[in-house]
């Protein structure tokens, strides 16, 4: 299976996805000050979906959970959900987690929650491989 992680990563460069797959003890530890950043960014998140004012949150706290997420995914959208964080979809060998995907019209609109002041380069890919993922997923994307 082929995550939005794995993907970022192979972009920074091929062989930091094959030694991920293949070599993980050879990966850097996470050190303090990137710990802090993935800490900073989950702190905005209730933030941002606070615009939602219906939006159900999802996620998972371990590995079991993690492989249920796509079936939950789908039953919380069926049960009439007009917008979703921390959704797992995925399409025979890929997958992503979005921050919020929410109902728009006949489509759905794809949001990605950053805490930065600008856009970057990568977060072009970022939503990119997720719009890949949900639109063969069945899940057309009108906005994003």
């Amino acid at each position: 299976m082929l995550s939005k992680s794995d993907y970022m990563l192979f972009l920074r460069h091929p062989a930091w996805l094959w030694i991920k797959k293949h070599a993980r003890h050879l990966l850097p530890p996470i050190d303090p000050s990137l710990q802090a950043r993935f800490d900073e960014g989950h702190a905005f998140e209730p933030y941002a979906e606070e615009l939602f004012g219906d939006l159900v949150r999802l996620g998972f706290s371990d590995f079991s959970e993690y492989q249920a997420l796509p079936a939950r995914t789908l039953e919380t959208w069926r049960n009439g959900a007009n917008a979703v964080a921390q959704g797992r979809y995925e399409d025979g060998t890929i997958t992503c987690i979005s921050d919020i995907v929410s109902r728009s019209g006949d489509g759905y609109v794809l949001t990605e929650i950053k805490s930065g002041t600008s856009a970057k380069p990568e977060h072009t890919f970022d939503l990119a491989f997720q719009r890949v993922v949900l639109e063969a997923a069945g899940f057309p994307i009108t906005r994003s």
